[in-house]
């Protein structure tokens, strides 16, 4: 098989081959007589199919990644807006106290960074010091913000969390699934090309054969 024929190429031309060589009688025949036995084909058609099992693994692992970064990017987005507005609100109504707002870790000077450990540090010290000071939590209080609002805006942190480290386990499976897939791609193309040599090889005056077996 060419490396330059997709995939989907790829699996196609090994299954029309492996169809017709342990269908077709006549083909049969013509292929036992150069060492292509029905246990022979077998081996080809095992190799066939745990390639199949291996597109099969790479898209679920896939779909399982793609899934889990909307559930990370739509959990960011929310905690990244209750982030933006707890913070004005505490800025604001503690607005002077250096050491509340330093407590909170407000203080901060500059462009924030971006990254998910950036955000979920500064996320973890904003609601754990509101939840864990009593003169903090009552000032924000007063504010629209009470323990049950921060709880459950922390809690949207906490799946984050979760959801980030699931992210990154399907990212990590995903390479690992399309790493066995070219793996045995490898090999159903290198038992395919041997066939196809041998084949052309030693029938060159069967065409009709041929053409049956894709070659």
């Amino acid at each position: 098989m060419s490396p330059k024929k997709s995939i989907s190429d790829q699996f196609e031309e090994a299954r029309l081959l492996f169809s017709v060589a342990q269908s077709d009688e006549e083909a049969a025949t013509l292929l036992a007589g150069v060492n292509y036995s029905p246990e022979a084909l077998a081996e080809g058609q095992a190799l066939y199919d745990a390639t199949v099992d291996t597109r099969t693994a790479v898209m679920a692992a896939h779909g399982n990644q793609l899934t889990t970064t909307r559930r990370v990017n739509t959990l960011r987005e929310q905690a990244d807006n209750n982030y933006k507005a707890l913070a004005r609100m505490a800025r604001a109504a503690f607005a002077g106290d250096i050491k509340t707002l330093e407590t909170l870790g407000l203080r901060t000077r500059g462009r924030l960074s971006r990254s998910q450990a950036a955000f979920l540090d500064r996320s973890r010290l904003l609601y754990n010091a509101a939840l864990g000071n009593p003169v903090i939590l009552e000032g924000l209080s007063q504010v629209g913000y009470s323990q049950e609002r921060l709880e459950a805006e922390q809690a949207v942190i906490r799946e984050l969390e979760a959801a980030d480290v699931e992210q990154e386990r399907y990212k990590a499976e995903y390479k690992v699934r399309v790493g066995e897939q070219r793996t045995a791609l490898e090999a159903l193309k290198n038992w395919v090309s041997r066939f196809k040599q041998i084949v052309r090889a030693a029938y060159p005056d069967r065409p009709g054969l041929l053409r049956k077996l894709g070659l």
